[in-house]
C-alpha cells in the first residue's frame, strides 16, 4: 500500500496487537526497524501509532509483558525523532479489559484515559 498521495492534513494510523509478540518468528528489533523505516518513507503525512497494550491474562513479568515493554519503549524513542509521528499510550488500567484480560472491554475501547502524546 502506498501513501505518497496524503498530505499534511491526513493521518496514517497504525494500531497492532499482541496475538504474535511472542511467537518464536517475531523479532521485536526487526518490527521496530520496520515502523522506522515505514515512518521514514511517509514523512509527507501524519501518523498515529498506538502501543501495545499489556496482557492481562498473564502475570506482568511474563516473557510476552516484558517483550511487549520492550517494544514500546522503542517505539516511543524512534517517534520522537520525527515531527510527523505521535504515539498513543493506552491506558492499560485492568479495569479496561474483559474478565479474561486479553482483549479491551466496552469501556476501554471508548476510555477516555486514553492520551496522545504528540512530539
Amino acid at each position: 500500500m502506498e501513501f505518497e498521495c496524503l498530505g499534511r492534513k491526513d493521518v496514517i494510523v497504525i494500531n497492532g496487537g499482541t496475538n504474535d509478540i511472542d511467537n518464536n518468528g517475531t523479532k521485536i528489533n526487526g518490527v521496530s526497524v520496520m515502523m522506522t523505516q515505514f515512518m521514514q518513507k511517509y514523512s509527507n503525512t501524519n501518523i498515529i501509532v498506538v502501543n501495545i497494550p499489556h496482557r492481562h491474562d498473564l502475570v506482568k513479568d511474563y516473557r510476552t509483558n516484558l517483550k511487549i515493554q520492550v517494544f514500546n519503549t522503542k517505539l516511543s524513542k524512534t517517534a520522537k525523532s520525527f515531527r510527523h509521528v505521535a504515539v498513543v499510550v493506552m491506558d492499560s488500567n485492568r479495569k479496561y479489559f474483559t474478565k479474561r484480560g486479553l482483549h479491551l472491554n466496552n469501556a476501554g475501547k471508548v476510555s477516555s484515559k486514553t492520551d496522545c502524546y504528540p512530539n
